[in-house]
Protein backbone atom coordinates (compact mmCIF):
# COMPACT_ATOMS: atom_id res chain seq x y z
CA UNK A 1 0.00 0.00 0.00
CA UNK A 2 1.24 3.48 -1.13
CA UNK A 3 1.04 6.17 2.07
CA UNK A 4 1.61 9.20 0.36
CA UNK A 5 -0.90 8.80 -2.24
CA UNK A 6 -0.15 12.33 -4.23
CA UNK A 7 0.92 12.73 -7.80
CA UNK A 8 4.72 12.18 -8.13
CA UNK A 9 5.53 14.28 -11.41
CA UNK A 10 5.93 17.78 -11.47
CA UNK A 11 5.62 18.66 -7.54
CA UNK A 12 1.21 18.15 -8.77
CA UNK A 13 -0.27 18.45 -5.60
CA UNK A 14 -3.24 16.77 -6.66
CA UNK A 15 -4.70 12.93 -5.59
CA UNK A 16 -2.73 10.07 -7.78
CA UNK A 17 -5.52 8.30 -9.72
CA UNK A 18 -3.45 5.39 -10.54
CA UNK A 19 -0.08 3.92 -10.64
CA UNK A 20 1.92 3.24 -13.94
CA UNK A 21 3.42 0.39 -14.13
CA UNK A 22 5.91 1.36 -16.83
CA UNK A 23 7.70 3.97 -15.01
CA UNK A 24 6.82 2.87 -11.30
CA UNK A 25 5.30 6.18 -10.64
CA UNK A 26 2.00 7.64 -9.06
CA UNK A 27 0.03 9.63 -11.91
CA UNK A 28 -2.94 11.90 -11.70
CA UNK A 29 -5.32 12.55 -14.47
CA UNK A 30 -3.20 15.31 -16.17
CA UNK A 31 0.04 13.13 -16.13
CA UNK A 32 -2.07 10.09 -17.50
CA UNK A 33 -3.18 11.95 -20.12
CA UNK A 34 0.07 14.11 -21.11
CA UNK A 35 3.37 11.15 -19.97
CA UNK A 36 1.90 7.86 -19.47
CA UNK A 37 -0.81 7.42 -22.24
CA UNK A 38 -1.45 3.44 -23.17
CA UNK A 39 0.52 2.60 -20.30
CA UNK A 40 -0.71 0.41 -17.89
CA UNK A 41 -1.89 1.65 -14.77
CA UNK A 42 -3.36 0.28 -10.98
CA UNK A 43 -5.25 1.50 -8.53
CA UNK A 44 -2.84 2.75 -5.73
CA UNK A 45 -4.06 -0.06 -3.47
CA UNK A 46 -3.27 -2.73 -5.58
CA UNK A 47 0.60 -1.90 -5.88
CA UNK A 48 1.74 -4.49 -3.60
CA UNK A 49 0.65 -7.24 -4.64
CA UNK A 50 0.59 -6.22 -8.20
CA UNK A 51 4.39 -6.20 -7.68
CA UNK A 52 4.62 -8.75 -5.67
CA UNK A 53 2.80 -10.96 -8.11
CA UNK A 54 5.11 -9.94 -10.94
CA UNK A 55 8.26 -10.47 -8.79
CA UNK A 56 6.57 -13.90 -8.30
CA UNK A 57 5.67 -14.98 -12.03
CA UNK A 58 9.28 -13.90 -12.92
CA UNK A 59 11.05 -15.88 -10.19
CA UNK A 60 8.76 -18.97 -11.13
CA UNK A 61 10.19 -18.47 -14.99
CA UNK A 62 13.70 -18.27 -13.79
CA UNK A 63 13.39 -21.17 -11.56
CA UNK A 64 11.48 -23.21 -14.63
CA UNK A 65 14.54 -22.08 -16.72
CA UNK A 66 17.21 -23.25 -13.91
CA UNK A 67 15.33 -26.65 -13.68
CA UNK A 68 15.22 -27.06 -17.51
CA UNK A 69 19.44 -26.65 -17.81
CA UNK A 70 19.85 -28.73 -15.06
CA UNK A 71 17.77 -31.43 -16.89
CA UNK A 72 19.74 -30.85 -20.25
CA UNK A 73 22.83 -30.91 -18.19
CA UNK A 74 22.14 -34.56 -16.56
CA UNK A 75 21.03 -35.52 -19.64
CA UNK A 76 24.05 -34.36 -21.71
CA UNK A 77 26.38 -36.13 -18.99
CA UNK A 78 24.25 -39.31 -19.22
CA UNK A 79 24.75 -39.25 -22.79
CA UNK A 80 28.82 -38.62 -22.70
CA UNK A 81 28.57 -41.29 -19.48
CA UNK A 82 26.91 -44.23 -22.13
CA UNK A 83 29.19 -43.19 -25.02
CA UNK A 84 32.29 -42.80 -22.59
CA UNK A 85 31.21 -46.62 -21.26
CA UNK A 86 30.50 -47.81 -25.20
CA UNK A 87 33.96 -46.96 -26.41
CA UNK A 88 35.47 -48.51 -22.92
CA UNK A 89 33.76 -51.62 -23.49
CA UNK A 90 35.30 -51.89 -27.12
CA UNK A 91 39.09 -50.87 -26.41
CA UNK A 92 38.76 -53.56 -23.92
CA UNK A 93 37.58 -56.16 -26.05
CA UNK A 94 40.26 -55.25 -28.84
CA UNK A 95 42.85 -55.36 -26.04
CA UNK A 96 41.41 -58.68 -24.82
CA UNK A 97 41.37 -59.75 -28.19
CA UNK A 98 45.09 -58.62 -28.72
CA UNK A 99 46.00 -60.04 -25.69
CA UNK A 100 44.81 -63.10 -26.57
CA UNK A 101 46.82 -63.54 -29.69
CA UNK A 102 49.81 -62.44 -28.11
CA UNK A 103 49.19 -65.78 -25.18
CA UNK A 104 48.76 -68.15 -27.92
CA UNK A 105 51.99 -67.58 -29.35
CA UNK A 106 53.60 -67.30 -25.81
CA UNK A 107 52.08 -70.57 -25.81
CA UNK A 108 53.73 -71.82 -29.00
CA UNK A 109 56.93 -70.45 -27.73
CA UNK A 110 56.75 -72.20 -24.35
CA UNK A 111 55.63 -75.73 -26.46
CA UNK A 112 58.83 -75.41 -28.87
CA UNK A 113 61.29 -74.34 -26.27
CA UNK A 114 59.65 -77.85 -24.44
CA UNK A 115 60.27 -79.77 -27.55
CA UNK A 116 63.53 -78.18 -27.93
CA UNK A 117 64.30 -79.17 -24.23
CA UNK A 118 63.24 -83.21 -24.85
CA UNK A 119 64.80 -83.70 -28.30
CA UNK A 120 68.46 -81.92 -26.28
CA UNK A 121 67.90 -84.60 -23.80
CA UNK A 122 66.87 -87.14 -25.97
CA UNK A 123 70.09 -86.83 -28.11
CA UNK A 124 67.70 -87.85 -31.07
CA UNK A 125 69.07 -87.32 -34.38
CA UNK A 126 66.54 -85.07 -35.41
CA UNK A 127 67.70 -82.25 -33.04
CA UNK A 128 69.91 -80.86 -35.88
CA UNK A 129 67.30 -80.13 -38.12
CA UNK A 130 65.40 -78.85 -35.72
CA UNK A 131 68.17 -76.85 -33.89
CA UNK A 132 68.07 -73.91 -36.12
CA UNK A 133 64.43 -74.27 -36.96
CA UNK A 134 63.07 -73.74 -33.28
CA UNK A 135 64.90 -70.59 -32.38
CA UNK A 136 64.33 -68.97 -35.39
CA UNK A 137 60.38 -69.88 -34.70
CA UNK A 138 60.95 -68.26 -31.34
CA UNK A 139 62.98 -64.98 -32.28
CA UNK A 140 59.43 -64.77 -34.76
CA UNK A 141 57.50 -65.41 -32.49
CA UNK A 142 58.79 -62.71 -29.89
CA UNK A 143 59.01 -60.01 -33.00
CA UNK A 144 55.05 -61.33 -33.74
CA UNK A 145 54.29 -60.35 -30.04
CA UNK A 146 55.74 -56.99 -29.78
CA UNK A 147 54.25 -55.81 -33.00
CA UNK A 148 51.01 -57.23 -31.22
CA UNK A 149 51.79 -55.36 -28.66
CA UNK A 150 52.52 -51.90 -29.70
CA UNK A 151 50.40 -52.33 -32.50
CA UNK A 152 47.49 -52.46 -29.68
CA UNK A 153 49.31 -49.99 -27.46
CA UNK A 154 48.79 -47.55 -31.08
CA UNK A 155 45.19 -48.34 -31.59
CA UNK A 156 43.90 -47.57 -27.90
CA UNK A 157 46.31 -44.50 -27.34
CA UNK A 158 44.88 -42.66 -30.68
CA UNK A 159 41.56 -43.62 -29.55
CA UNK A 160 42.14 -42.24 -26.26
CA UNK A 161 43.82 -39.44 -28.16
CA UNK A 162 41.17 -38.97 -30.49
CA UNK A 163 38.06 -39.30 -27.38
CA UNK A 164 39.94 -36.29 -26.14
CA UNK A 165 41.65 -37.92 -23.37
CA UNK A 166 45.21 -37.73 -22.70
CA UNK A 167 47.03 -41.58 -22.26
CA UNK A 168 50.30 -42.55 -21.92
Amino acid sequence: MIENNECSRFNHIKKSSGFCTKSSQLVCNSCVTKSHPNHNLIDPEEVDSSLKNTHIKRFNEKKEEYISMKKQIKDHFVKLHDELHFKEVSLMKELDSNYNDMEDIFNINIQSIEELDRELKSNSPNFNDKQLLSPELYNLNIKLNNLILENTKNIISKELLNAGYFFV
